[in-house]
């Protein structure tokens, strides 16, 4: 397990730019003086504490299977593919959030396009508000520029 290339950082930053709204809080420190940080092993790059991995040093790179999440695969071209397991990072630092209804939960995993009737009914006003730049900033400011 090795820390990541500048290259390597580059792709794999612009991957989860493209969807989080805020790359610091990946990788800010946290409340007790430890913080995240991006590990390569097997072309597969994790999101692990760096206590965690620090320890993990001791561990030959041709026994250790997994350590931490697993965010996606650096393919051979220098390409980053996001895996399903970094759904839960994703989703703490997203962009864009859509919320589906309990009975369209199943046709939206399964492929199915999101129909109107399995989402919650809000307004197109209502939604345009929400998706305006600076509405997690001052959500009570009011624009009407729509």
């Amino acid at each position: 397990m090795r820390p990541l290339t500048e290259e390597e950082t580059k792709t794999v930053f612009s991957k989860l730019a493209t969807y989080c709204s805020d790359l610091k809080s990946l990788i800010s420190p946290l409340d007790d003086g430890d913080r995240y940080v991006f590990r390569l092993n097997h072309a597969r790059v994790y999101y692990v504490r760096l206590s965690i991995a620090n320890i993990a040093t001791s561990v030959s790179r041709d026994q250790l299977l997994s350590l931490g999440t697993c965010l996606g695969k650096l393919t051979k071209t220098g390409k980053f593919r996001l895996h399903i397991t970094a759904l839960p990072i994703l989703a703490e630092n997203a962009r864009h959030k859509i919320w589906v209804k309990e009975n369209g939960a199943q046709p939206f995993l399964y492929g199915s396009n999101g129909m109107f009737p399995l989402f919650p009914f809000y307004s197109l006003a209502v939604i345009l508000e929400y998706l305006r730049p600076g509405y997690r900033d001052n959500p009570e400011q009011k624009d009407t520029s729509y």
